[in-house]
């Protein structure tokens, strides 16, 4: 029979390497979703509708009559894969479509395939959005590309009383980090609405911070700054959720500094 000293130290060996499978699980199955393809899972549908995902097959679909929905995973699945070849069909699309959505996504995939035309188009559809969460995302997707022109609408939802606007605020503030400081139509502080909505009083918005955290610090947000903070909700946050959250993230702190 083992002294009791060392049933103990068993325990607690036990109990450390349980900790590190599940925080390694977790980091695997992030990982994962990192690497799989942005359009996988458009793909996967088109071809449950027994549609081929092939450039030339995907350029029919968008210049074909069919429903809006499925001309727009093909238009998304074109921008996301960068096909250059689809560059005349989405200016097609973007030129002649009546409708709204298909217009703002020919627009992003061009955007995305570089196309300044693209870029000035989703631009100035932005303001004439559906709705606050529409502008958010094109905002957002504009960020990626340098321009800050939609940062009004992501302040405006990140200083809502709507959690649900807060929410979808967080991965919108994220590709403003890099422009911090930029001029534009509002003055540009997304480092400073992240931190505040890290201690925001809802714990789903809190959670969310935490998950875009690593990226943010790796495109500039300041891990001294957010790093207290954290170790506040991993030590006091009265949602568990929020606390377990916490944690891992301060367990991969390190990772999250070098990205």
């Amino acid at each position: 029979m083992k002294p009791r000293f060392l049933r103990r130290s068993s325990r607690a060996n036990v109990g450390c390497a349980l900790l590190f499978v599940l925080v390694g699980a977790t980091v695997s199955a992030q990982n994962q979703r990192e690497f799989d393809p942005p359009w996988r899972d458009l793909e996967s549908e088109l071809r449950q509708q027994r549609i081929q995902t092939d450039t030339k097959s995907l350029i029919d679909v968008v210049l074909s009559n069919r429903d809006s929905g499925t001309r727009w995973m093909a238009i998304e699945i074109l921008g996301l894969r960068k096909e250059a070849a689809a560059r005349d069909a989405l200016r097609r699309v973007l030129d002649t479509a009546d409708d709204r959505l298909l217009n703002e996504s020919a627009a992003l995939a061009l955007a995305r395939l570089g196309d300044e035309s693209g870029k000035a188009a989703l631009a100035k559809l932005m303001p004439t959005a559906a709705s606050l969460e529409r502008q958010i995302f094109i905002a957002a997707r504009l960020a990626e590309f340098g321009n800050p022109a939609g940062y009004q609408f992501v302040v405006q939802a990140a200083t809502s009383k709507d959690p649900h606007l807060k929410y979808i605020a967080v991965g919108a503030l994220v590709p403003f980090v890099p422009l911090e400081g930029r001029a534009g139509p509002a003055p540009l502080g997304p480092k400073r609405h992240l931190l505040q909505l890290l201690e925001d009083p809802d714990p789903n918005v809190r959670k969310e911070v935490l998950n875009y955290l690593p990226t943010a610090i790796s495109k500039g947000l300041s891990g001294a700054e957010a790093r207290p903070i954290v170790e506040k909700l991993a030590k006091d946050d009265p949602d568990p959720d929020v606390r377990e959250r916490a944690r891992f993230t301060l367990i991969a702190w390190p990772g999250a500094q070098r990205q």
